[in-house]
């Protein structure tokens, strides 16, 4: 009770809006990550700028040829994947990416774990808070190698 004899309350509001956006898109991220199946050759991954994490889905550590959830994956393990003559190339389109918030596309050379050198198509965008600061960058990776040699020898021509 308050000296003249009121009663007083004291309420403290905070917005929690961003805090429920934030969970609201990681659970739908790890929704999109179960989508691919063991035999699908599209693998899924996410890269959460708030969390500091990077999560791959179990076909997309398949496409590069580990076993999946064998290691923790972050952004400089993927880089390491990309081919040397490759990687400035992938990482100013990841930095245009964050920087104008548009949605990207890549094909690059990896080097799978066994050292094979795949080519890998990339699709990927990047998911804003309401502020407009980039909360995730997303995105479907897919091994294109068998597409992209039968594309060539039907562009060689038949052979008689």
């Amino acid at each position: 009770m308050s000296p003249s004899g009121d009663d007083g309350r004291i309420v403290t509001l905070r917005d929690i809006s961003e805090r429920v956006e934030v969970q609201t898109s990681l659970r739908k991220g790890s929704e999109r990550l179960a989508l691919d199946g063991p035999d699908a050759r599209v693998g899924s991954w996410e890269w959460n700028f708030v969390a500091g994490t990077v999560q791959w889905s179990d076909q997309l550590y398949r496409i590069y040829g580990f076993e999946p959830r064998a290691f923790e994956p972050t952004y400089e393990r993927y880089l390491s994947l990309v081919h040397p003559e490759d990687r400035a190339g992938i990482e100013a389109i990841h930095r245009k990416a964050l920087a104008d918030h548009q949605p990207f596309a890549d094909i690059k050379r990896m080097h799978r774990a066994d050292r094979v050198e795949i080519l890998v198509r990339t699709d990927g965008e990047i998911i804003l808070a309401a502020d407009g600061t980039p909360l995730r960058m997303i995105g479907v990776s897919e091994d294109v190698s068998d597409y992209e040699r039968t594309r060539a020898l039907l562009a060689a021509g038949p052979r008689l």
